[in-house]
């Protein structure tokens, strides 16, 4: 069920004969068992090509390809499909186990997988933060050169705003590169973002002791800083 959940509910015919063969198998064996204690199993008989039936299953499904599934995003709920049933199928063990004999092996396998899904939980939930943080801070940073962007400088606007009520100051300078198109136009872009790139680091560098540079766009750059002693 879980794999044939992780497909989309469309297994295509390679799944479908490797689940098929799969159950096969186990319902091959109960029959088996049943047949044999009623005495009523008999060789040829249809219980008795359970197991060939497997088998063939699982043959045919070599020759069948794999269905190419199409990427999903990481919030697809069918992602938990697995964790959610197996932790389910624990804990019902776990539960039941407080009322009926259940043997120790069973107990730890179902403990075990419960400490499975809370540690794999918490691997998704710092994996979901760090790429969070990746994003929010791609979303204030100028691609190019690294520099904040115009919404960082917004956002820190604001903030210098509240300081300022407050009885703070700060100075906010605005730059702009004459004649750039020039330059791209003789040397090209390529070398047109390399110097942009390399005007940014340096401006950087130079106002980083008392704020910090942003690129608004194009060639527009917006150094903040407080007050200098």
């Amino acid at each position: 069920m879980v794999t044939i959940a992780l497909t989309g509910w469309r297994p295509g015919v390679c799944w479908g004969l490797i689940c098929a063969g799969i159950v096969f198998n186990p319902a091959g064996n109960i029959a088996l068992v049943q047949a044999s204690e009623q005495d009523a199993f008999r060789r040829g008989s249809p219980v008795d090509t359970f197991y060939l039936d497997s088998a063939l299953m699982l043959g045919l499904a070599t020759w069948f390809p794999i269905r190419p599934t199409v990427s999903r995003s990481a919030d697809d709920v069918r992602s938990v499909v697995a964790p959610l049933l197996l932790g389910s199928l624990a804990l019902g063990l776990l539960l039941f186990a407080a009322f009926e004999a259940v043997s120790a092996a069973a107990i730890l396998l179902a403990a075990g997988a419960l400490a499975l899904i809370v540690a794999r939980t918490a691997l998704a939930f710092r994996d979901n933060r760090t790429l969070l943080e990746a994003r929010q801070r791609d979303s204030l940073t100028d691609g190019l050169t690294g520099l904040g962007n115009r919404r960082h400088l917004m956002s820190g606007l604001e903030a210098a705003m509240e300081e300022a009520r407050a009885g703070g100051a700060r100075t906010l300078l605005l730059f702009d590169l004459d004649g750039f198109k020039g330059y791209n136009d003789a040397f090209g872009h390529p070398a047109g973002d390399s110097l942009l790139s390399r005007l940014g680091a340096n401006l950087d560098a130079a106002v980083a002791p008392h704020g910090r540079a942003y690129r608004i766009g194009g060639t527009s750059s917006a150094p903040s800083s407080r007050p200098m002693a």
